[in-house]
């Protein structure tokens, strides 16, 4: 009898005790946790679908997989000094997504958390090499690539074509001769159609930089020191001054429509390019429209730029928060991963490789991978933007400064964007 009883009384022990885990594993089952981003893209407002309707689909997916977890999307907030003042107030989100080069600011002055090693060489093993090294600083991964974007020469072949020209030029050389080739003049002597365009605006020195890429030419040494200047600005500088001048095959704004209309020859520009033409070309823009590299100098050069997804430091889930990141930037959906579907929808190149394949990008494959052939010879960091060649070019164009004065106001300038960059940092750093 003892020994039933001790038997029976063991076995009540045993369901209490499954009883009592039951209980707090379901307490824990229905603990969530709430996930806080600005996934970097404004709802649209005509009912059509954009990246933030895109990323919102996967992160109701996400839920169901994962129930514990809650996502808010809080749209778009690109304003710098806001951000800070929200992670100093202890109101950041979790994610942010911005432009890179402010990404790697923010990681400086304590903000992000770096991508832990796990998750950095999946990416360093599935991305492209521009699209990792684009976001490390200091041998550290500071968010997952986002927006990709690169320049490229884009090509009309119909226009080519009726000049007897069967093939882009390689050179830039050769695309100079072309350029005065294909430039239609009024008897007056004005440009009716330049053979050359750029978008205007911060583009023009996303040229003038890739130009000196083409160039040979170096921005920072090693430990970060100022380094352009050379005979690489020297010919850059000379050149841009040429395609600057009024009777020349370039403009640099003022025809972008007429280039989407497929009545210009040739435009410097990037895959987002694609959207105006879609809209304005009235034949077949995939038979008609091809994208190469950039014409080399003595090198091939071109230039980067991009937008990524950094986590707070301070955030309160950071492991579950990387989950989302690695599960956003690396799981295959159908045949596209989640983020790679996004910058499908916008324009934008894709940063792991496989997703060009998917049938997002099916229709305009060529036009993406001509642009993709560019990404092998990106040499600029984001911290190349501290650096304006195009202004003072222009004011040599227009008549203000000689070629030396405006190489020297480059260097001058470009020392002082970085003198007041590093004061930004030493004021905001935790």
């Amino acid at each position: 009898m003892h020994r039933r009883n001790c038997g029976r009384l063991a076995w009540l022990l045993v369901v209490l005790v499954s009883l009592l885990l039951g209980v707090a594993g379901a307490g824990a089952a229905q603990e969530q946790i709430v996930i806080r981003m600005y996934g970097g893209y404004d709802y649209r407002v005509d009912g059509g679908t954009g990246p933030a309707e895109i990323l919102d689909r996967y992160l109701r997916m996400y839920e169901e997989l994962n129930p514990h977890v809650k996502i808010e999307n809080l749209g778009r907030e690109l304003n710098v000094d806001k951000l800070v003042t929200m992670y100093l107030a202890g109101e950041l989100p979790d994610i942010i997504e911005i432009d890179v080069k402010f990404l790697a600011d923010f990681y400086r002055i304590g903000m992000l958390a770096p991508v832990p090693e796990w998750l950095a060489e999946k990416l360093r093993q599935q991305m492209f090499p521009s699209s990792v090294d684009f976001i490390t600083v200091d041998g550290r991964m500071v968010g997952i690539p986002g927006e990709n974007m690169v320049t490229g020469l884009i090509y009309n072949r119909r226009v080519l074509g009726e000049a007897g020209l069967a093939e882009p030029p390689q050179t830039i050389d050769e695309l100079e001769s072309v350029g005065r080739l294909l430039t239609r003049m009024s008897a007056e002597g004005i440009v009716e159609r330049p053979a050359l365009i750029e978008s205007g605006g911060w583009a023009l020195n996303h040229l003038a930089l890739a130009m000196y890429a083409t160039e040979g030419g170096e921005a920072f040494t090693p430990d970060g020191e100022l380094a352009v200047g050379g005979p690489a600005l020297q010919r850059t500088m000379e050149r841009l001054v040429r395609w600057l001048q009024p009777d020349s095959f370039f403009a640099r704004e003022g025809f972008n429509a007429e280039f989407a209309r497929g009545e210009i020859a040739m435009g410097i520009g990037y895959p987002w390019w694609l959207s105006g033409i879609k809209i304005e070309y009235p034949d077949d823009y995939v038979r008609d429209f091809g994208v190469t590299l950039m014409p080399m100098g003595p090198s091939f050069g071109a230039f980067k730029y991009g937008h990524g997804y950094g986590v707070n430091k301070a955030s309160k889930h950071i492991d579950e928060v990387w989950k989302l990141l690695e599960w956003l930037s690396l799981t295959v959906i159908e045949d596209i991963t989640p983020i790679g579907h996004m910058l499908a929808n916008l324009g934008s190149l894709p940063n792991v490789p496989s997703d060009i394949l998917s049938v997002h990008y099916a229709f305009d494959r060529p036009f993406y991978e001509g642009f993709i052939q560019n990404l092998d010879y990106v040499k600029n960091t984001p911290a190349w933007e501290r650096i304006n060649i195009a202004d003072p070019a222009v004011k040599v164009a227009e008549g203000e400064l000689n070629i030396p004065a405006a190489i020297e106001e480059v260097i001058t300038l470009a020392r002082a964007e970085m003198a007041r960059h590093q004061t930004w940092i030493e004021e905001r750093q935790q």
